[in-house]
This record gives structure tokens, C-alpha cells and sequence, in this order.
């Protein structure tokens, strides 16, 4: 790009940047009278401070990627290189054997050779007196026929001599051609082992500059909750150049907005007039959305609203796409959102909670069977929009899970996330054991918990008694007055989640809670009511949340069907979700007896120490007692 005077713009570099951040070229933006001159001032000082911060973290960046590109290429090398080495020591070593044994042959014919010549040499000493020879006398004719056939096989043996003497010097030019090809096969080799220990020298010179978080050999040969907890490229003098680049950035970005800010407002006034609705709201175009992109680089909607804030957007027009908790995500709800996308970025736990479906099965089957396609490999619940993005990433985890009374069944995820920070013990090893194979990373600190001083550490707190329908009214007075408890000897209110497995039961016991005077005395009724609805409920409503502590009321007790406890036990999926909501303390609140053969619960059950109802809210005076 030019000024007037025909000189290069030092904006050249900073807005083709720019281009990349707002999807749109610059210009259609800028004003084209004497824009440079004036943006010269203004994006001079943040982009002469980005430069060296730019090209200082760039050339370490690319010395390492070519450093760590070269090493694999070598070691990819290496092995046929040993290889090709390994055949030329045998093919020498056959070909040496081919020599000894022609040099034996050859030494077997020259004794041969020499036996016979000696023969002859004998046979001629005893000829018959001259007149025998005269005369032809039947003795010298005896003699010269012993003499004709030692001859013939004097010159056998020469002959044998000869072709041993040519088998003896093919076989050493063999073997001068293998070793030859041995010495330039271990060359080769070594040549490899030397480049390789100089690249390998380099990037163990690099750590010192990432305080040793380069993800380099002895990176990836740490133990397995050491490697989870680094942070490579994270630390060090290449994580200062990198927060010096990103403020320059930001400085950059800052200063091109302050610059551009008259050719900018009429795309923020159409977004802000579409954003207020109407039949006269105008339709922002791509070029308004990446202009507001440029201001606010991250918007929060729902896959529902994709299509009504991004009507004009199509195939690719969204630089990227964040969907958190997809494990909930219905397949066919994300392809609006996935299809104006050029890269998008899937986080979710299909061990947690599954995508929510109101279509009948029967409905569903229908549907995909007129589009030829198969349910049980696309259709939620079984399917959501993780487990799609898991099943196309290039790279995957592998996790063997109880899956209920199906025994051991394997479940493929994407790049799993395993350092866990939230949940303290035994929650985490809760969850661990039943979702996650083992293979997760305990990182949570030790925290105090006003409430597991009062009501006690994690616990299965049993309770028998007889249900009504899901609903056991025992379970739900004691939780009450657990609350009731809480309420009224915290000096705050308690952090705290009720969880229930089923939405009868949740009911049954908000109403219950309202009506209790110990729970949030002093309250307004509708603050009651406010905060016993975001407290209390199905596992749905938490997803995504956590607490201090989590109070899982399981209900379905005696005397409810047992096919209740097996629905809520037959994937990890329930249990998982409660159980990690809680990050210092959880007590789960159910018969024991009915609920330990209950799939996962089983888990539980095992795990976690049993208090008897009764005894369980006295707890805290049994510990001020000690």
C-alpha cells in the first residue's frame, strides 16, 4: 500500500493483520483520503513496539519448530537407516564367509595340485631302461600309460586349481563391494546420529528459556500427572516475549479502532439497530459483522438464535466457533452454527449430562430412515455434538467406563482434558472410577467447608423408608432440616445444591423447603421461593455449576420400582454430574440397601462411609465434644 507520495505505508503489515482479525479487507473501511499521513501518527509508536517483540518471539519460534521439524525428520530416518546398516553387516558377513570357504576350497585343489604332481614326478623316476623303450616292451608300455593317466589328472587338478583360484577372487571382490557398502550404510547412519545430536543439543538449550516446559523428549517421558500439570510454552523468558507481543497487539488494535473510528460507526449504528428488531430493522452484511468483530471479538448466543443474529453470514463467515458444554448439544441444533464457521472449537463431557430429546424415538427413526441415514450412529440422545467432533479428531482419548450391568464398555472422546481442579476426595476418585478409566489428575488445593464442619465429611447417609411413588417424605424432612441447620448457624447463606435424580421427588421437596420456617429465616417469601429454586432440582439445572457442598437425594426407595434406581444407575452420567458439582463435601441421601446394585451407585456405595439418618445431624456436636 502507497501514500501520496508513492512511498510504502508502514500500515502495510499491521493491516493485513488486521484483515485476518475482522475477516473483511481493511480498506472497504478506512477512508482513502490521506488516511496513512494520518495513521501514520496514530499506529506508529504501538506497531515500532510490537515489531522486535513480534520477531523476537518469531525467531525463537521458528529456530525451535525447525529444530523439533528436523529431529523428527531424522529419527523418522533412523530406523531404516539401522536397518540398511543391519543388512550390509550381514551381507559382509556372508560375504567374508563366502571368502573363508572359497580360500579353503582354494587351499584343498593347490594340495590336490601338488599330491599329483608329486605323483608324477614319482612315477617318472622308476621309468624302465631305454631298451624297454626301444623295443616297446610290455613293462615300459605299463609305465607310459601310469604316466598318460597321472598326467590327466595333473591336469585336473590344475584345472580344479584354476577355477578355485576365480571362484577365490570373485568372492573377495564380493566382499570388498559389501564392505564398501557397509562403510557408506554406517556413515550414513552416523551422519544421522550427529545431526540428530546437534538438533537434540538445541532443543535442550531451548528449555532454559521456557523454564524447562518445552515439550521436548524429557517433557514427554514425565510421569503422567506431571505431564498433565505443565504448561509447555507457558513459562519462562518465551511466555515474557509473548505478553509483551500480546500488549503490543492490543496497543495496535487499539490505536487502528481511535484511527478508524468515523469509516467504523455506521456498521456499529446497523448492528445496534438490528439488534433492536422491527419490521424496518436493517440486515447487517458480513462487512458490518466483521467490523463489530473487530470491537468485540467474542459474542455469546444460543445454537436457537444462530440463524436470526446471522441471517446474512453464510459458509465460513464466522472465523471461529466456541460451543461449550456440547455433550448436551443435539447433533442437528449446532449445523447452522458449525456451517458458517471456518474453525470451531468443541468442549464438552459426554460423561456428564445427555442432550435433551422431545422427538418420540419412533418419530426420530422415521426422519433418518427417509434420509437414508442411521440413527444409532447420529441421533441424541446416544449422539450429541461432542461425540461427533470426538469421533472426527485426529486425535482421541480411550476410556473404559461401567456402563451399568453391561460390564466394561470402551468410549472414544477427543483431546481429553484431565487435570481436574474443582472437587476434592472422595468426589474426584468418584467420578474417576466411574467415568473416566482412572486416568484423570487430582490438582485440587485443600479448602475450608463452613458446612462439612457442621454436617460432617462426604458420606452416604442411609435412610429406610417407604416411598411414595419416587418420593420418600423421611429423606426430604431430614434434608430440611439439614438446611434448616445450615441456615441457622452460618453467617451466611449456605453454598449448597439439593440434587435429585428425578423431577417429582425436587418438587415434592421445594414446596416442603418453602414451608419450613428454619430454612432462610428472616427472608422475604419470594426471596425463599428465589433461592430454593436455584438451589434445588434435577441434575439438569446444574450442569455446569458447582458448589460448596451437594446434598444428592435419591429417592425411589422402598417400595418404589426398581426400575427407577436401575434408569438413574445404568450410565455414569448422573452420578458423575452430581458428584462433581460439589467441591469440598457430598452426601447422598437414600436407602442404601435398595440403591448399592444400582448400576454405578454400586461405586458409591462402596466408597463412601455410611452414617445412619438419625445420627447425622449430630454430628457436629459429637466433634465439639472430642
Amino acid at each position: 500500500m502507497l501514500d501520496a507520495e508513492g512511498n510504502a505505508c508502514p500500515l502495510a503489515v499491521s493491516m493485513t493483520i488486521l484483515d485476518g482479525i475482522i475477516g473483511i479487507p481493511v480498506r472497504l473501511v478506512l477512508e482513502s483520503g490521506g488516511f496513512c499521513e494520518v495513521a501514520r501518527h496514530g499506529l506508529h509508536s504501538p506497531r515500532a513496539r510490537a515489531r522486535p517483540h513480534c520477531r523476537g518471539v518469531q525467531d525463537q519460534l521458528t529456530a525451535i519448530d525447525k529444530a523439533g521439524a528436523g529431529l523428527r525428520e531424522l529419527n523418522a530416518q533412523l530406523p531404516a537407516a539401522e536397518e540398511r546398516l543391519l543388512v550390509a553387516d550381514r551381507t559382509l558377513e556372508s560375504a567374508a564367509r563366502g571368502v573363508a570357504a572359497a580360500q579353503a576350497d582354494h587351499e584343498v585343489h593347490s594340495r590336490r595340485q601338488a599330491t599329483e604332481v608329486n605323483k608324477l614326478t614319482a612315477l617318472s623316476s622308476v621309468a624302465p631302461f631305454a631298451l624297454s623303450k626301444l623295443f616297446r616292451t610290455r613293462a615300459w608300455q605299463t609305465h607310459e600309460a601310469s604316466v598318460r593317466g597321472q598326467v590327466g589328472k595333473l591336469d585336473a587338478a590344475q584345472a580344479a586349481l584354476v577355477a578355485a583360484a576365480d571362484r577365490l577372487a570373485e568372492a573377495q571382490a564380493e566382499e570388498r563391494r559389501r564392505a564398501a557398502e557397509q562403510h557408506d550404510a554406517s556413515s550414513a547412519r552416523d551422519d544421522l546420529r550427529a545431526r540428530a545430536g546437534q538438533l537434540t543439543k538445541l532443543l535442550e538449550q531451548a528449555p532454559s528459556e521456557t523454564d524447562g516446559m518445552l515439550p521436548g523428549r524429557e517433557f514427554w517421558s514425565l510421569p503422567d500427572e506431571e505431564l498433565h500439570r505443565a504448561a509447555p510454552w507457558n513459562v519462562g523468558a518465551f511466555r515474557a516475549a509473548r505478553d509483551r507481543l500480546f500488549i503490543a497487539a492490543v496497543q495496535l488494535h487499539n490505536a487502528f479502532i481511535v484511527v478508524a473510528a468515523r469509516s467504523l460507526k455506521p456498521s456499529l449504528n446497523t448492528i445496534a439497530r438490528a439488534a433492536q428488531g422491527g419490521p424496518n430493522a436493517p440486515k447487517p452484511t458480513s462487512t458490518d459483522w466483521g467490523v463489530f468483530f473487530l470491537l468485540v471479538p467474542v459474542i455469546s448466543t444460543t445454537f436457537a438464535s444462530i440463524g436470526r443474529m446471522f441471517p446474512g453470514l453464510g459458509a465460513g463467515e464466522i472465523g471461529w466457533l466456541l460451543v461449550d458444554e456440547a455433550g448436551q448439544a443435539t447433533p442437528q441444533a449446532a449445523v447452522g452454527a458449525v456451517w458458517r464457521a471456518r474453525r470451531a472449537v468443541i468442549i464438552g463431557d459426554p460423561f456428564q449430562i445427555e442432550p435433551v430429546v422431545t422427538t418420540p424415538p419412533r418419530t426420530a427413526r422415521l426422519i433418518f430412515a427417509s434420509n437414508g441415514a442411521d440413527p444409532a450412529s447420529w441421533a441424541a440422545p446416544a449422539h450429541s455434538v461432542q461425540t461427533l467432533a470426538d469421533r472426527v479428531s485426529a486425535i482421541q482419548g480411550r476410556f473404559r467406563v461401567a456402563d451399568g450391568g453391561t460390564g466394561q464398555a470402551e468410549r472414544v472422546t477427543g483431546i481429553p482434558l484431565l487435570v481436574h481442579r474443582r472437587c476434592e476426595q472422595p468426589m474426584f476418585a468418584l467420578a474417576n472410577r466411574i467415568a473416566y478409566d482412572g486416568r484423570m489428575v487430582f490438582a485440587t488445593a485443600n479448602g475450608p467447608s463452613p458446612i462439612r464442619d457442621l454436617l460432617g465429611p462426604s458420606a452416604w447417609i442411609d435412610v429406610d423408608a417407604p416411598s411414595s411413588d419416587k418420593w420418600v417424605e423421611t429423606e426430604g424432612r431430614l434434608i430440611a432440616a439439614a438446611l434448616a441447620k445450615l441456615c441457622g448457624e452460618l453467617p451466611h447463606l449456605p453454598d449448597i445444591y439439593v440434587i435429585s435424580p428425578f423431577r417429582m421427588p425436587a418438587s415434592r421437596l421445594r414446596a416442603m423447603l418453602l414451608a419450613t420456617p428454619g430454612v432462610l429465616a428472616g427472608f422475604s417469601q419470594t426471596d425463599r421461593r428465589d433461592w430454593i429454586e436455584h438451589h434445588v432440582g434435577t441434575i439438569h439445572t446444574f450442569q455446569g455449576k458447582e458448589a460448596e457442598a451437594v446434598i444428592l437425594m435419591l429417592g425411589a426407595g422402598r417400595g418404589a420400582k426398581a426400575g427407577s434406581r436401575s434408569w438413574a444407575g445404568a450410565t455414569p452420567n448422573l452420578l458423575n454430574v452430581a458428584a462433581t458439582r460439589a467441591k469440598r463435601v457430598l452426601y447422598v441421601v437414600g436407602n442404601r440397601t435398595e440403591w448399592q446394585s444400582a448400576g454405578v451407585f454400586a461405586v458409591a456405595a462402596e466408597m463412601l462411609p455410611t452414617r445412619l439418618a438419625p445420627d447425622w445431624l449430630r454430628l457436629d456436636q459429637l466433634a465439639r465434644a472430642v
